[in-house]
């Protein structure tokens, strides 16, 4: 009798999901917030769940989070869904706008109408004069990522529950992409939405750009 050998499966390569918070009371608003710690909106709670329960599904095995109210909601939400714990680390936060913490987008590019045109320009400038540059915030989410990334073992999948400026420059990093070049190409990064990234064995490469589930899953 003829029997076949059986074929041991290829490993399932590692993952990582850089997941924006869902909509803030500030997004809701139009506030800028940087660091300023805004709670999600009933929305922004919608967004988040409806996140998780789809996520859930991929076999989630980690969730870290900005250690911002928004985003650790957020990740919470996953972690619940996906029965894990949440960890918290500030080195995934937004970047911080300084002076224009808590005024309003038109305000802003209303009377600050020179620094606003820099940054639509991709410049590297400290956004609200006094916050951060954006290559400050690559360097610090890329230290995190890099070593999250060490920690996960075949088969692993961590989520970070991150910020809109965060989460691009955290995904390009690992990529080893330009961020300017990658945001370019790729557009922004909604609320409650994702990037999945995939160890290809000689790097990560970008398997989902801002997906999630539909509105109406919400």
């Amino acid at each position: 009798m003829r029997t076949t050998a059986s074929r041991t499966p290829d490993p399932v390569p590692r993952r990582i999901v850089v997941l924006r918070h869902g909509e803030s009371v500030h997004n809701a608003a139009r506030l800028w917030q940087g660091q300023a710690d805004s709670d999600l909106s009933e929305t922004g709670v919608a967004q988040a769940r409806a996140s998780a329960r789809a996520l859930a599904l991929v076999g989630v095995t980690r969730v870290v989070a900005s250690d911002l109210r928004r985003a650790a909601e957020t990740g919470r939400a996953v972690a619940d869904a996906a029965g894990v714990t949440l960890e918290l680390d500030a080195a995934f936060r937004e970047i911080s706008v300084g002076l224009w913490e808590g005024r309003a987008h038109d305000e802003v590019q209303r009377e600050d109408a020179g620094l606003w045109a820099r940054l639509q320009a991709y410049e590297d400038v400290r956004w609200g004069h006094t916050g951060e540059r954006p290559s400050d915030v690559l360097a610090r989410v890329g230290v995190a990522g890099a070593q999250l990334a060490e920690e996960l073992d075949d088969g692993q999948c961590a989520v970070v529950a991150t910020h809109g400026l965060a989460g691009p420059q955290l995904a390009a990093s690992l990529l080893g992409e330009d961020p300017i070049a990658l945001i370019r190409e790729r557009g922004g990064l909604g609320n409650a939405r994702w990037i999945t990234l995939e160890d290809a064995g000689d790097g990560w490469r970008l398997v989902e750009w801002n997906a999630g589930p539909d509105p109406e899953e919400a």
